[in-house]
C-alpha cells in the first residue's frame, strides 16, 4: 500500500460496512447497498488525508477510520506531522471541512510550539474560544456548538464545567467574557441579554444594556442573527463587547441598535444610534492608548466601513504627544482662553463641541467639563 489506504466502515450507522478510500486528492467513499455491493460511482468526502490533499503519506501518518464521537457513525483519525487530527463524520457518508487537530504529539516529527490547555474540549462542535485572566490564572470559556452551550475551565479543574445551560441561563447565542477580569459575563439568550458576576455560576438580566439594544423593546430581544437574509450574521441586538484594562466599570456594546457604553457596569448610555448612521454594527474596539485624554471607540459596519466614536471617557490624562508640525496639514490655531479649574490650576481652553474643554496645562493637556471651568483674570 504505496500511496492510498482503503478501508472498511459504517459511515451512516446502518449496520453495513462502506468503503473509504484515501487518495491524491483527498478521501472518497462508497456506500454499501446492504447486498455486497457498493454505489458505482465514489463519493468525494474530504478534500484532505490524501497524497497531494494535505502531504499525507503512508509511511508518515497513519489514518484510521473509527467512531469517536459515539453517534454510530466511522469518523476519520489521522497522525500528522504535529498530532491528531480528526474529521467528524456528518452523517452521509461525508465529513465536515478542515479536520479538528485535537491533540499535539502522537505524530511524525516534532509537535512544535503547541501545549495543550486543559482537557479535550467538551464537545468536537465547538467553535468559540474566549479566555480571561494574564498568563497565569487563565479561565478559558469555550462555547458555540449547535446546543449553544457554554463551558469553562481553568488550572486545577478536573474537566470543563458546563455553565449554560444553568444559572438561570438557557443558551448562550453569543457570549462576552471580560479578558482582564473572569469572573464578569455576558451572553445573549434566547429572550434577554444576562450577566454573570460570579464566573457563570448565576446569571441574572441586564435590563438596562437589554433596553438599550432593544431599543426600549421595539427590536425583540430574541432575534436570530440572520433573521432579515443579509446573510452576515450581523441582526442580533448584540454582536460584540469591549472592556477597560484598569476601569472594571468601563464597557462597551454594539448591536443592530447602535454602539452603547456604561462607566459604572449599570448605567448605560448611548454613543451612536442606527437610526440615524445607518448600518449594521459588527465589531468593536476600544483604544484608551493612543490618546490617553481622550480615548476612542472604534465600531465596524458589516459592509461599509469603520467609524471613530470619541468625547465620551474624559480621564484627566495627559494627551499623547503631537503629531510632528511637518507630518499636519497646515491649519490655523484654534482660539484658546485661559481659565482656572475647580482645583485651582490655570491653562489655556479650547472649547469642544459635546460641552467640554480641552485644556491645556504646564504639565499637560486634559478634557475638563465647561461647568467645571471659570475665567482666569490674570490675579
Amino acid at each position: 500500500m504505496e500511496k492510498h489506504p482503503r478501508f472498511l466502515a459504517d459511515l451512516t450507522g446502518d449496520g453495513k460496512a462502506d468503503i473509504v478510500a484515501f487518495g491524491d486528492a483527498g478521501v472518497y467513499t462508497a456506500r454499501s447497498n446492504g447486498d455486497g455491493s457498493f454505489a458505482f460511482t465514489p463519493t468525494p468526502a474530504l478534500t484532505d488525508f490524501g497524497y497531494a490533499a494535505g502531504d499525507w503519506r503512508v509511511e508518515r501518518h497513519p489514518r484510521a477510520v473509527a467512531d469517536v464521537t459515539t453517534t454510530g457513525r466511522a469518523d476519520l483519525v489521522g497522525f500528522g506531522e504535529a498530532g491528531v487530527l480528526v474529521a467528524v463524520n456528518r452523517g452521509d457518508g461525508t465529513f465536515r471541512p478542515r479536520p479538528l487537530f485535537v491533540i499535539p504529539g502522537f505524530g511524525a516529527g516534532q509537535s512544535g510550539p503547541f501545549t495543550q490547555q486543559g482537557p479535550f474540549l467538551p464537545d468536537p462542535n465547538v467553535g468559540v474560544v474566549q479566555a480571561s485572566g494574564g498568563h497565569r490564572g487563565t479561565v478559558f470559556y469555550v462555547g458555540g456548538d449547535s446546543a449553544r452551550r457554554l463551558w469553562k475551565w481553568t488550572e486545577g479543574m478536573p474537566g470543563w464545567q458546563q455553565l449554560v445551560p444553568g444559572g438561570g441561563a438557557g443558551q448562550a447565542r453569543r457570549f462576552f467574557v471580560d479578558p482582564y477580569r473572569p469572573h464578569l459575563l455576558y451572553l445573549l439568550d434566547s429572550e434577554h441579554v444576562l450577566r454573570s458576576d460570579d464566573g457563570g455560576v448565576t446569571w441574572r438580566i441586564d435590563a438596562a444594556l437589554e433596553r438599550m439594544l432593544t431599543c426600549d423593546g421595539r427590536i425583540e430581544a430574541g432575534r436570530d442573527e440572520d433573521a432579515d437574509g443579509q446573510g452576515d450574521h450581523y441582526g442580533a441586538i448584540l454582536s460584540d463587547m469591549q472592556f477597560h484594562p484598569t476601569d472594571p466599570g468601563r464597557r462597551f456594546a454594539v448591536g443592530l441598535a447602535g454602539a452603547f457604553t456604561t462607566a459604572d457596569g449599570t448605567v448605560w448610555t448611548r454613543l451612536l444610534d442606527t437610526g440615524a448612521l445607518r448600518g449594521r454594527p459588527a465589531n468593536c474596539y476600544y483604544d484608551q492608548v493612543s490618546d490617553p485624554a481622550d480615548p476612542a471607540l472604534y465600531v465596524s459596519f458589516a459592509g461599509r466601513g469603520v467609524v471613530r466614536i470619541t468625547g465620551f471617557a474624559a480621564t484627566g490624562a495627559a494627551r499623547a504627544t503631537a503629531v510632528p508640525a511637518r507630518f499636519e496639514d497646515p491649519s490655523p490655531d484654534p482660539p484658546r482662553s485661559l481659565v482656572r479649574t475647580s482645583d485651582g490650576r490655570i491653562g489655556a481652553a479650547q472649547a469642544r463641541p459635546d460641552g467640554r474643554a480641552s485644556v491645556t496645562f504646564d504639565d499637560g493637556q486634559a478634557v475638563v467639563d465647561a461647568d467645571d471651568l471659570s475665567p482666569h483674570d490674570g490675579g
